[in-house]
This record gives structure tokens, C-alpha cells and sequence, in this order.
């Protein structure tokens, strides 16, 4: 997310600055074509190539965060032979990649409003570090690397945040992550997206939130169905990391949509609330589900109130019906389960005993969360499936 850094950004071509983020040349110079721009808001005030929000070519806010790139994706040089400019902005990943595991890359772009062209075909190419040039050509189209993420359509949205994402299977060399257009001037697809633009004939965007997550990450709220805790405290639920596609559900309703984790603040005594992340990687989604409930003055973590053997739920997966059946030495008077669909929306409520029966029939294919509150209040939250 580009978020830390040694040095606040100054003056163009700062890239260096933010750690970990680099241009594909590192011969030392660091200054001229081919070199990213760093943008934070640390910089707000003085108005200059660094300047974030309010820039002398654009008006925005990092995605995420205080700190953001801007990269040159097009240029037609016409004071230097028509030569075609380009940068290219490098990551350095955490660790290398793991050779035959499928990665979903995610990034974010969006258009600055004083690009005179709009343009296809910005993509991620991930390697060793061999496209590190370290040269001059460095600013030069780097047409012989071929990307393993491409956004084929024009991006021209100057708003929102767009985001361009793919999948592929790692060879296990993999360190490095560098975004650009790693197309030549007559594979690119250009539109005039302003005609008296101020950097005429280019194409400059802003990059944020960079993630390479493996494919199979299942979406995670917490280690276990319910969570207990203190009315005087705030909990952090889920993960303090960048994962792109994220939605968070509270009682159904959409509170999240940027952060993997969240801070809650639930504290009125005897309360309890269903928390809901949908996370989709590369067009996959899976869901997790916690029920904080504030119980004590004390904040504590421990399973379900209603054990996993007090309450038996079958079939899973399941198809027209789901049966409850409650065991023996539990069974001292009425609950209630309530179905919920993946978002947090009630399909249905109805009292349980000893043995329940659910009709599913009209329900859609899919996951759906049972909470299980007993007599005395306790509740417990069962995933189910409908296949």
C-alpha cells in the first residue's frame, strides 16, 4: 500500500523513498524517464510532483491509506524522435513464490484528470529481478518481458478505483512484482481522453494496494464460531494484512469493503452481534463468520457457547431439509436458529427443541450461517452448505 517510507516525497521521480518500491533501474541514479513517482499525503501542502490529494495533474486520494504511485503508462516523445516513454514500478514481495501454487495478483489503478491519452494493456510482470536493466533503456517500452496480469480494456475512470487483477501459477524464482505497459506503442489501445490535457501525450495513473496472495486463501473473521468479550473493549477481528475483494457484514449490513481486519467497539453488556467477511480472490469467494457477544467485564476468547457436540446439524452439504437434533442432557426448553444467507441477510426464523427440521427447498445453492440461541441467551453460529 505504500505506506512507509524514510523520506517524504519532494519532488518527482521519488519512488526510492517508499520502502521496499523501487524503478527497474537501480544503477544508482534514480532521476529522469522510466522512474515512478511517490505520492503521500505527508506532502499535501506544498504543491509540487509529490503534492497528494491536490496535484497540479489530478485530484485524489490514496485507495487506501496515506501513500500511492503514479506511473507513466504511455508518452509519445516528439522532442527526442518520437521515442515511447514508459515506467515501470517494481515491488519487492515478501518472500519468493512457491513453485507450482496458483497466486491471485490484485492491484489498483485510476486515470489522472490532465492525461491527455487514456490506454489498455497495464499489466503486472513478476520475475527474479532480471528485468532490472540497469541501464539507460530503462524508460524504453519493455516490450521482451510478457506480464502475467493484463487489463485488455482502456482505463479512463479519473473517480474510482479499478481494479486489475489475474491468476497464475508460479514457477518458484519469483521476488519481484513490476506494474507498467509492457506493450509497444502499436499493440497499445489509446483513446484522446483530453484535448488540452497538461501533459500532452501521456498517459499517467495512479497505483495503490499491490497484493500476490495465494489463490487458495479462505476468507477469515476469527478461529472459531463466537466471540467473547468485555463491554469496555475493542476487539480486532480478521487480518491486519492488504487482501483485495473484501466485504464485511454486520447484522447484514455492509460496514467494510477495503480493510481484511476490523476494529469492533460493540459494548453494551448482553449483546451480541453476527459478523460476516466475503472475500473474493480472483473471481473466488469464501466467507467466515463470527458472533461477538459482550458478556463480562473482562475480555476473554473461548469456543461456542453451545458446544460442537451439543447441537448436531445434517446433512452437510445439504438439499431440500437441514436437522437439527439436540442431545439429551441439553435439552432444557425452547431456542431459536435463525438461517442466514453469505451476506448476512435472515432467509428464516423458527424455534428449536430436541429435534428441528428446516425446509430448504426454496433456498438457492450456496453458504448459510445457522445461529443457535438456546434458553438462556447463548448463541453459536453453524456454516452450512447447500449444494
Amino acid at each position: 500500500s505504500l505506506e512507509k517510507y524514510d523520506t517524504c516525497p519532494f519532488a518527482g521521480d521519488q519512488i526510492r523513498f517508499a520502502y521496499y518500491w523501487r524503478a527497474i533501474d537501480t544503477n544508482g541514479a534514480n532521476v529522469g524517464d522510466g522512474k515512478p513517482d511517490y505520492m503521500n499525503t505527508c506532502d499535501s501542502g506544498n504543491w509540487n510532483e509529490a503534492s497528494a490529494p491536490d496535484n497540479s495533474s489530478f485530484f485524489h486520494y490514496p485507495r487506501t491509506g496515506k501513500g500511492m504511485a503514479q506511473v507513466l503508462m504511455y508518452w509519445i516523445d516528439t522532442t527526442a524522435g518520437n521515442l515511447y516513454i514508459r515506467d515501470y514500478l517494481q515491488g519487492r514481495l515478501y518472500q519468493p513464490l512457491t513453485a507450482g501454487k496458483n497466486y491471485c495478483v490484485t492491484f489498483y489503478v485510476t486515470q489522472e484528470q490532465e492525461s491527455h491519452y487514456a490506454v489498455n494493456n497495464i499489466g503486472a510482470y513478476l520475475d527474479n529481478g532480471l528485468i532490472d536493466t540497469a541501464v539507460i533503456t530503462c524508460g524504453m517500452p519493455q516490450t521482451q518481458w510478457t506480464p502475467q496480469v493484463i487489463e485488455s480494456a482502456i482505463i479512463k475512470d479519473t473517480l474510482h478505483w479499478v481494479k486489475v487483477e489475474g491468476s497464475f501459477t508460479a514457477n518458484g524464482t519469483e521476488r519481484f512484482i513490476t506494474i507498467g505497459n509492457f506493450f509497444s506503442d502499436t499493440n497499445t489501445s489509446k483513446v484522446i481522453f483530453k484535448m488540452n490535457a497538461q501533459i500532452y501525450e501521456a498517459a499517467y495513473y495512479l497505483v495503490d494496494d499491490v497484493s500476490v496472495i495465494e489463490s487458495d486463501t479462505k476468507a477469515y473473521a476469527w478461529g472459531s464460531d463466537t466471540l467473547h468479550k468485555g463491554y469496555l473493549d475493542s476487539i480486532f477481528i480478521g487480518r491486519d494484512e492488504t487482501i483485495p475483494g473484501i466485504e464485511w457484514y454486520r447484522d447484514g449490513v455492509l460496514i467494510d469493503t477495503l480493510n481484511a481486519g476490523i476494529w469492533i467497539h460493540d459494548n453494551v453488556l448482553g449483546s451480541y452481534h453476527t459478523y460476516i467477511l466475503a472475500q473474493t480472490l480472483c473471481g473466488v469467494t469464501t466467507y467466515d463468520t463470527v458472533v461477538v457477544e459482550v458478556d463480562s467485564l473482562s475480555s476473554k476468547v473461548s469456543s461456542p457457547v453451545l458446544s460442537k457436540g451439543e447441537v448436531t446439524v445434517w446433512p452437510n452439504p445439504f438439499d431440500l431439509t437441514v436437522s437439527l437434533l439436540r442431545q439429551a442432557q441439553y435439552d432444557n426448553g425452547e431456542g431459536t436458529v435463525r438461517v442466514y444467507n453469505a451476506i448476512g441477510q435472515l432467509m428464516c426464523s423458527t424455534s428449536f427443541y430436541r429435534e428441528t427440521i428446516i425446509d430448504t427447498r426454496d433456498f438457492a445453492k450456496g453458504i448459510y450461517f445457522l445461529q443457535l440461541t438456546d434458553e438462556n441467551g447463548n448463541v453459536a453460529v453453524r456454516k452450512i452448505l447447500k449444494e
